[in-house]
């Protein structure tokens, strides 16, 4: 095999030039094309212990079949010439292919404990020369708060099943169900995520002027907390979702944008009595969850079709509508 300087402005990359050679499939993240060129400015001599591998397929001109980042970083850090191995012009494309996908691969594996421990000290090192470290994932405060509960029945479910549960259940008027998963949520973090979701069912799922309600009992939550390293105010969601599951249902807001347009009063100990008996102990994800705004309801065939019966059907108590007719 022969091997030579040649003129970066003779070779390109591998783009699908060669018969039965397709373009290089391999994608780079810009920080790892960036720790080429840096490695490339450090230690130019690895280019000559690691050549690019070319093969011709015009006079005097060559496509990269391994090394298409390196020929990059060296055009751009203004290389004249690059060291190359030159492979046969009658390499068979098999060979091509071959040679191509095997320089993509990483076979070996780093021993992660070697390199915490042994390697420790040197850890930016190998940043600057391209290695790529786990990043650590990040902490699901639903997860350790459902896993932390002493209760053996206590289950982890998805967040988004338990948004789902929410709501579905301020639609039936199940307040144990609905004051079950909103506290958990709140005492998991998601306190926002809670007040958010109680916005969005008065406006879709509830008749009247209730948002008025809910963003009076959101300013008193917000007073309470205001200044607070720890969250406070439960009181306040409890009392949301109790009104919410109270007051009379209408789906009219909702109707009105997705098929009309495209044509498709309780004291406190009451609302803690209620909190302590949805809390007594864990509850599972009620079936009706399950539906084609979830995965698990995705995979069980469910139809948009399906949501806007069963959830119009399910609304209690309930107000005739202006769009009843155009509910599937």
């Amino acid at each position: 095999m022969e091997r030579k300087e040649i003129d970066v402005s003779l070779i390109s990359p591998n783009k699908g030039q060669v018969p039965g050679l397709p373009r290089n499939p391999r994608l780079v993240k810009k920080e790892r094309y960036e720790a080429t060129k840096r490695s490339i400015e450090e230690s130019p001599e690895m280019l000559e212990l690691r050549e690019l591998i070319v093969v011709e397929y015009m006079d005097g001109h060559y496509v990269v079949v391994c090394g298409n980042l390196r020929l990059r970083a060296c055009k751009e850090l203004g290389y004249k010439t690059v060291p190359c191995k030159i492979l046969p012009a009658n390499t068979p494309a098999k060979k091509l292919r071959e040679y191509a996908s095997k320089d993509n691969i990483n076979y070996g594996e780093n021993d992660k404990d070697i390199i915490a421990n042994e390697w420790a000290e040197f850890q930016s090192e190998l940043a600057d020369w391209g290695m790529e470290f786990d990043q650590p994932k990040p902490k699901d405060k639903f997860r350790e708060r459902f896993e932390a509960m002493d209760n053996d029945s206590a289950v982890y479910h998805d967040f988004l099943e338990c948004a789902s549960a929410l709501q579905k259940s301020i639609r039936r008027n199940d307040v144990v169900v609905a004051a079950f998963f909103g506290v958990e949520l709140w005492a998991s973090g998601y306190g926002n995520y809670v007040w958010k979701r109680l916005y969005t069912i008065s406006a879709e799922d509830c008749w009247g002027l209730i948002t008025h309600e809910i963003d009076a009992l959101h300013n008193g939550y917000e007073l309470v907390n205001k200044g607070s390293k720890e969250p406070k105010g439960r009181i306040f969601i409890g009392k949301a979702i109790i009104l919410l599951c109270e007051c009379y249902k209408s789906r009219d807001a909702d109707h009105l944008n997705n098929l009309a347009v495209d044509k498709l009063a309780l004291t406190d100990p009451q609302i803690l009595a209620a909190l302590d008996d949805a809390r007594r102990q864990p509850l599972e994800v009620p079936e009706y969850t399950f539906d084609i705004h979830t995965k698990k309801g995705r995979k069980m065939g469910k139809t948009k079709a399906e949501f806007f019966h069963e959830e119009h059907e399910a609304l209690q108590p309930r107000l005739p509508g202006l769009f009843d007719n155009l509910v599937p």
